[in-house]
């Protein structure tokens, strides 16, 4: 089965798994908030969140909604009276991990929900590791490579390349060549997405590498 079908066959199998696992508590205006257990499906699958964290990726809106709480608050900045009168602005916290994003771009609420959808499933591409898989690492940097940036595989690809440099210490070389990549390669592939790349940079910083530039 290829990797495109495989990234497929896993979101339509989450997504049978039922939508409404947790309840719809809201998060600490922190954004940051101990895991409320839920039922169900969602449950037995986010025992190990860094284990499923591509699922969660793949999965569709009302999926990875369920397994976050939401807060709306009142948007700040530009946009008139209405939009400090209205609670448009939203914020995700995935209950697991603690990841937190926030959508305050539109008066809809409704955008809001879904471009905050969006920015979770970067976070926890960029900022949930794994442990390494070689060749489903691999697999998955050539089908992100072929897929549109802001395709869901495309999170994926990046997901998996931090993995790879987080399992060689930061080292680029090293992590390339574990993906059959080139070094120049798996550098333009991170470069090329401002989170992905900062994330890097982390990386290095904690293991006491030279910052890339």
């Amino acid at each position: 089965m290829s990797t495109a079908l495989s990234a497929k066959k896993r979101r339509a199998d989450l997504n049978r798994g039922g939508t409404n696992a947790y309840d719809r508590t809201t998060d600490a205006k922190s954004g940051i908030m101990a895991p409320s257990p839920g039922t169900g499906h969602w449950r037995s699958v986010l025992k190990t969140s860094e284990a499923h964290r591509d699922e969660l990726i793949l999965a569709d809106d009302a999926a990875l909604l369920s397994a976050c709480s939401v807060e709306t608050h009142r948007a700040s900045g530009p946009g008139g009276q209405r939009r400090n009168k209205v609670e448009t602005a939203v914020r995700l916290t995935h209950r697991e991990t603690g990841l937190s994003v926030t959508a305050a771009d539109s008066r809809s609420q409704a955008q809001n929900k879904t471009k905050a959808l969006s920015r979770m499933r970067r976070r926890l591409a960029t900022g949930l590791r794994r442990p390494f898989e070689p060749k489903t690492a691999g697999e998955a940097f050539h089908t992100g490579v072929r897929a549109g940036v802001r395709s869901r595989e495309r999170l994926l690809a990046l997901a998996a390349e931090l993995d790879a440099v987080e399992a060689h210490e930061g080292r680029m070389s090293d992590a390339a060549g574990s993906l059959g990549v080139s070094t120049a390669a798996l550098s333009k592939a991170l470069r090329e997405d401002k989170d992905a790349w900062t994330e890097l940079q982390r990386m290095r910083a904690r293991h006491k590498l030279p910052l890339l530039r």
